[in-house]
């Protein structure tokens, strides 16, 4: 069996959740005898370029300067000429799938089974944020022109057909996993205890009601600091809203960097923040769990689904509730030890092989 996996989402995005996705998958099917390759052509993705070092996974070659590039027009520019690159991948490696990693495109000329995973509806539900139409055209066309869409929660599936006219029959879905062989237990990179954020901090990420949060209960910040792990550094925007809180930006620092630093975050960490309003799936949960960080999390569908009683919860929508949760935890040894142990009984629910097995069938459907 030959699965193609395009360049698309590596052309999107330097790290993140589908791109991860896609990695761990392609990496896992290889595991069980599939001949499944990311055709990347020219990308801008670190999770890539760290992976094909030691995996023959594709053809790749990541650009430099990607943290500008992908800010400019140029990514359009970039899947065009990946496009005409896929044409003679295809040609050439003859697959018997095509795994699209993202929505936009030209598919008919593929001529084979077509496959789209969709992460999550957050363009359609937040569509006045970010100056689109919902639902997409481009989405939709692909979605008319899969044999078959994976959804990687029932959350993300239920949305899927509120948005989409789409047969239930066509849509299957496949947890992510979470990596079991993590690097052993390091001291924190920073001398003092922390609360840790990961990921971008735009829009539905809620960021702005986590600060309030904090300005509502002053002992937090007085005994903690806040990383922001990932991302963008720290905007003029976002450093005059810690000060409208009467916060001190000092006491949140910016890090970057790949999977083993960020991993030393989380074992370190007092506890994980996530407050976001929606997610297709919420990865850094199971990241949280598997480096025996609590997790403090908005109580959205999504989250209950992954997440089950292994998180502390709170109105996303209501500071005074974030700020309760998150005293909560950091305060208590007894509510966080109970929390690291629900995590650990909870990620057995969660593995990348089992996402791989369970997509392989779904592929041999197609075939």
């Amino acid at each position: 069996m030959k699965i193609f996996y395009d360049h698309k989402i590596f052309c999107k995005q330097e790290r993140g959740g589908p791109s991860k996705y896609f990695l761990e998958l392609t990496q896992k099917l290889i595991e069980t005898n599939v001949n499944a390759k990311i055709f990347a052509g020219f990308h801008l993705n670190k999770f890539l370029k760290e992976n094909s070092k030691k995996n023959n996974i594709g053809f790749e070659k990541k650009l430099p300067f990607s943290n500008y590039l992908v800010k400019t027009n140029f990514v359009l520019k970039l899947n065009q000429f990946n496009e005409i690159l896929n044409l003679k991948f295809i040609k050439k490696f003859n697959p018997d799938i095509i795994h699209t990693t993202y929505y936009n495109g030209n598919f008919d000329s593929y001529n084979k089974p077509l496959v789209v995973t969709v992460y999550d509806l957050i363009h359609e539900l937040f569509y006045k944020s970010y100056g689109y139409k919902s639902p997409q055209l481009t989405k939709k066309i692909v979605l008319e022109r899969a044999d078959h869409i994976i959804c990687i929660s029932k959350s993300t599936a239920n949305d899927l057909t509120k948005f989409y006219e789409v047969d239930p029959n066509k849509i299957s879905i496949t947890y992510l996993g979470v990596k079991k062989k993590l690097i052993s237990p390091s001291n924190s990179p920073v001398d003092y205890p922390y609360i840790l954020y990961v990921g971008n901090r735009h829009k539905y990420k809620n960021f702005q009601v986590f600060l309030k949060s904090l300005s509502i209960n002053l002992k937090i910040l007085e005994n903690f600091k806040v990383i922001l792990f990932g991302g963008e550094k720290l905007t003029k925007h976002e450093i005059n809203l810690i000060k409208s809180y009467n916060l001190d930006a000092k006491n949140f620092l910016f890090f970057e960097g790949n999977n083993d630093l960020l991993n030393i975050f989380y074992q370190n960490a007092r506890l994980l923040i996530y407050p976001s309003k929606y997610e297709g799936f919420g990865l850094p949960i199971l990241e949280g769990f598997s480096n025996n960080c609590p997790v403090v999390c908005s109580d959205i569908p999504v989250f209950r689904e992954v997440a089950n009683e292994a998180a502390e919860y709170f109105d996303p929508n209501n500071a005074d509730s974030v700020a309760e949760s998150m005293h909560k935890v950091l305060f208590s040894d007894f509510i966080r030890n109970e929390l690291i142990n629900k995590g650990k009984q909870r990620l057995k629910f969660f593995d990348w092989m089992k996402c791989a097995k369970e997509t392989k069938e779904i592929y041999k459907k197609l075939i």
